[in-house]
């Protein structure tokens, strides 16, 4: 699964939540409700540290897939080798490449698999780690700016809230430096 699908999941997540950021009774009865949007997705893509680690992320995939590649290139040529000689071969020694191709199969579609789980738990854990920490500088943007409410951009339908997804990115990437 690639970042953008796992990005678009933890989206989903953050619609049903949203995110609200909301004042003491007494002062929202002494002001006006002051709703914002957030775009969690854009901020997401725009922040330093969401740049960094989908470069990370699709650095370690292609090491991955050029892992894959080999193990395919190599099955493939150990494949042409046995048709090519399985007429001439012994009854025992097409047995032997028969059970190394079909073990040569079996460790590139268990490497694979792994491989998946690996970049998704990967993929998952830097975006929660990412979504929570822009989250929470939207909330510290909302009581800084006096905001009553802030929700999930993808959540909305319909808003004549002020979007604050610049300010949110803004703030973050002043806040959160990764070296």
């Amino acid at each position: 699964m690639t970042f953008r699908h796992h990005l678009s999941t933890l989206m989903t997540w953050i619609l049903l939540l949203g995110v609200v950021s909301v004042v003491s009774p007494a002062q929202a009865q002494a002001q006006a409700i002051k709703v914002a949007v957030v775009d969690f997705q854009v901020a997401l893509e725009n922040i330093e540290d969401g740049k960094k680690a989908q470069a990370r992320l699709e650095a370690i995939f292609m090491g991955k897939q050029a892992e894959i590649e080999q193990m395919e290139t190599n099955f493939m040529a150990r494949q042409r080798e046995y048709e090519a000689k399985a007429s001439v071969l012994t009854d025992a020694a097409r047995t032997d490449l028969e059970r190394e191709l079909a073990e040569l199969q079996m460790q590139y579609q268990q490497f694979v698999m792994q491989a998946q789980q690996e970049m998704q738990v990967a993929e998952t854990q830097v975006l929660n780690q990412l979504v929570e920490a822009l989250r929470e500088t939207a909330e510290a943007y909302g009581q800084d700016k006096g905001y009553t409410l802030i929700l999930a951009k993808e959540a909305v339908v319909f808003s004549t809230g002020d979007d604050i997804t610049d300010q949110v990115v803004q703030r973050y990437n002043a806040t959160h430096s990764s070296g």
